[in-house]
């Protein structure tokens, strides 16, 4: 059971969590970015949106007794939190080799179901209408003459992206990337074996065989999930204090901060 549905009430971390999303309540509202803004302000902006609101499903999902399915959700703002704070480390012109190498990823199954025999005349063209769009992507934030592969661009001399697991590396989270991220990726994202055996567990001797768990062990079993979740949303909302201080939450998300460690050291 959750801590709020076992104990009656909910543990200080939950109420940290939804303080958190009222101080950066501005990220719910249709809010102008400056204009001028860079590039990796836009990223972490959507990062902040999209997790933020992750974020808030999560906690529902917590005080519904459904932490398996919280603890997908706090995967995938594990990789906002990676991935922006490396956009926000690496600089614009990183981020540009970044987007073109995504480009170039969703370009490559575009080439493999266009290699099909069995492709409706209309999707075909749906298709090539897509390829087309992507190949004028790379070239529009590409130099000219762009390589619209990653085997071309590694020909042509260009440095590759880092994976996700040099990302955190490079940003010193690698513990988040193998513990949080992969573990969490393995046992409640992927269909693995470990997905599977997380839904049992072993019978007593007396019985015919193992029971179907009342809710499937997750990766983050035995952590305070409401204090996990809020730690990871402010990693992914902290760079934006600064970037856009427009925002104005840097004293909010500090205060947050500080209650956050006191709720872990009391935990301790």
């Amino acid at each position: 059971m959750s801590e709020v549905a076992a104990s009656g009430r909910a543990p200080a971390s939950r109420q940290i969590g939804l303080d958190l999303l009222a101080a950066t309540s501005r990220l719910d509202e249709p809010t102008g970015v400056k204009r001028g803004s860079g590039p990796v302000d836009f990223a972490l902006i959507a990062f902040a949106v999209r997790g933020r609101r992750l974020f808030r499903a999560a906690y529902r999902l917590l005080d519904a007794t459904e932490p398996d399915a919280a603890s997908a959700l706090f995967r995938v703002m594990s990789e906002y939190m990676i991935v922006g704070g490396w956009l926000a480390k690496a600089g614009e012109e990183r981020m540009n080799a970044w987007a073109i190498n995504d480009l170039r990823e969703r370009r490559r199954p575009i080439l493999e179901m266009l290699e099909g025999d069995d492709i409706a005349d209309e999707n075909r063209a749906s298709l090539e209408a897509e390829l087309a769009a992507t190949e004028d992507a790379i070239r529009k934030y590409g130099v000219s003459g762009a390589a619209l592969s990653k085997r071309a661009a590694a020909k042509a001399g260009e440095m590759p992206v880092p994976s996700l697991e040099l990302m955190a590396r490079e940003i010193g989270v690698g513990f988040a990337y193998s513990f949080a991220y992969r573990l969490q990726s393995q046992t409640d994202v992927h269909a693995t074996p470990l997905a599977i055996d997380s839904v049992f567990e072993e019978p007593d001797a007396s019985e015919p065989g193992p029971r179907i768990r009342p809710i499937p062990r997750h990766a983050l079993q035995g952590f305070d999930l409401y204090l996990a979740g809020a730690h990871l949303l402010l990693d992914i909302l902290g760079p934006l204090s600064e970037r856009v201080p427009e925002l104005d939450w840097k004293d909010a998300l500090l205060k947050i901060q500080m209650r956050l460690r006191d709720s872990r050291d009391a935990d301790e």
